[in-house]
């Protein structure tokens, strides 16, 4: 049986690698040329990740009644630099403004 740690070291990775390249837009790419990859893609795979890795200590801690503060701990401030990085910011926010000019 795994033990935790493993556990989610293969479900950060694998959440990483399945949220960038598995993403709707490279699923729909009909050559290696049209697959897309960007800073924004990477933070929200980054995320997704981390909560990933949270969700999964909570359930851990549901069915043994024991926590592990320092994983969850990694995780929350991974989560938190995620969405306080000012680079992410500054890639979100140009998105928001492309969809704002769009719509007017």
């Amino acid at each position: 049986m795994m033990n935790l740690s493993n556990s989610l070291h293969w479900m950060f990775w694998g959440s990483l690698v399945i949220g960038t390249f598995l993403n709707g837009m490279n699923i729909l790419a009909y050559r290696l040329s049209d697959l897309y990859l960007s800073k924004t893609l990477v933070y929200s795979a980054l995320l997704m990740a981390s909560n990933m890795c949270i969700l999964e200590i909570l359930m851990f801690y549901d069915h043994t009644r024991m926590i592990k503060l320092n994983l969850l701990l990694i995780f929350v401030v991974l989560s938190l630099f995620i969405l306080s990085n000012p680079i992410r910011k500054m890639t979100f926010g140009h998105f928001l403004a492309r969809i704002r000019k769009d719509k007017s």
